[in-house]
């Protein structure tokens, strides 16, 4: 009979460790979570940090030495960017836009934008090259004439101002 008594002993010593570990375990899934929020929310406050940063450099780059410049490229900032307020690939697609007369559809502006580059594997492809635009909407320095039911690439770009042959 001893034997029959010690089985049960061990069947509940054993569930005792199982819960032991659960317990354990959610405690310190508990913590991490805790931790992962406190990381997340101070990257956040980084981030904004970082913002504020380069709006600020806006206003400064133009007063910057060579050195500073320096600095700054070494930091992977294009100060050239950062002072007129567009990427590369915006400025290109304005100056494209210029020489077509002010207008063209968002398709053929990114071909002229692809035929630009010796290699147009070096290109932007044609998501990215919109994303990079998007500034040129948001200072409404182009406008978008969306055309119903038609892909992206139809959509009529123009310089705002621009009077077509309408």
């Amino acid at each position: 009979m001893a034997k029959q008594e010690t089985a049960p002993e061990k069947q509940d010593d054993l569930l005792d460790r199982v819960i032991a570990n659960i317990t354990e375990d959610q405690h310190a899934l508990r913590e991490q979570n805790e931790l992962i929020e406190k990381a997340r929310s101070y990257r956040s406050e980084i981030h904004t940090r970082l913002k504020e940063s380069k709006r600020d450099l806006a206003t400064f780059v133009k007063y910057a030495t060579p050195v500073q410049l320096k600095k700054l490229e070494e930091l992977g900032i294009d100060s050239e960017e950062i002072g007129s307020g567009l990427n590369k690939v915006a400025e290109l697609a304005f100056e494209i836009l210029q020489q077509a007369k002010g207008e063209m559809t968002n398709g053929a502006l990114y071909d002229a934008y692809v035929k630009t580059f010796k290699n147009p594997d070096d290109a932007f492809n044609y998501t990215e090259f919109n994303i990079k635009c998007r500034s040129l909407f948001n200072s409404q320095k182009l406008i978008r004439k969306v055309v119903k039911d038609a892909p992206t690439r139809d959509y009529l770009i123009s310089i705002n101002g621009f009077k077509g042959n309408n």
